[in-house]
């Protein structure tokens, strides 16, 4: 091979490695916390967050709505091979209650150092009571426009309160990964309806056809 063939090859492989991307915006799993699945109920202060009010860490809101966050904290998977594991070692249960979605996720950062992670959402349930009161569309508005939260996320609505349904006896269970996998199971009985997924539900609230839709009944899990 000659010197300049040599030259113009060398050239080419720093290019070529220049060209190479990268990951820029790398997030280290143990300084995230997943959250995978929501529940929406009708306002009700928690024990909780009463006393963070009572200690002045509040502000003013009509508390419309309760969000339930099942997340699964990152020392819970680091034991999540243990055999002897509960279902309420797998994950955990949070609630904030405010007027709005946005207005009660920036209220969570403010409760927990490790920011959340929505890519894995698996499941919103809304209890029956909450959407007599709120319409749909306008309890998903900000789900349906945050990229956050993947299209393919199950939308439930629940007889009892969806913080309810986020509860599991079954050992070694996720609510919301029990209830996803019981959505995918309705294929087989005929009393059950089809999931509907954010995707579905924008499309029909979009068409206007939100009045007629009829979502899947969330399984209370006790």
């Amino acid at each position: 091979m000659s010197r300049m063939k040599r030259c113009l090859l060398v050239i080419f492989l720093i290019l070529v490695l220049l060209n190479l991307t990268g990951c820029w915006g790398i997030k280290e799993i143990e300084d995230q916390t997943v959250l995978v699945g929501l529940g929406m109920d009708v306002g009700n202060l928690s024990k909780e967050e009463k006393q963070l009010a009572e200690n002045g860490n509040s502000y003013r809101k009509k508390n419309r709505v309760t969000l339930t966050f099942q997340i699964i904290p990152f020392e819970m998977r680091q034991s999540s091979g243990k055999s002897d594991k509960s279902s309420n070692d797998l994950y955990s249960n949070i609630q904030e209650t405010g007027d709005s979605m946005f207005q009660m996720l920036r209220k969570m950062a403010t409760r927990r150092s490790k920011p959340m992670m929505g890519h894995h959402v698996k499941v919103i349930i809304i209890s029956e009571e909450l959407a007599k009161r709120i319409e749909i569309d306008k309890l998903l508005k900000f789900v349906l426009r945050d990229n956050d939260i993947r299209p393919s996320c199950l939308v439930f609505i629940s007889k009892s309160k969806a913080s309810e349904v986020l509860v599991s006896n079954n050992s070694g269970e996720i609510p919301s990964l029990e209830l996803t996998g019981l959505a995918e199971n309705g294929s087989k009985a005929n009393n059950v309806l089809p999931p509907k997924s954010l995707t579905k539900l924008d499309g029909i609230i979009n068409s206007g056809r939100a009045s007629s839709c009829k979502i899947s009944p969330a399984l209370a899990m006790r």
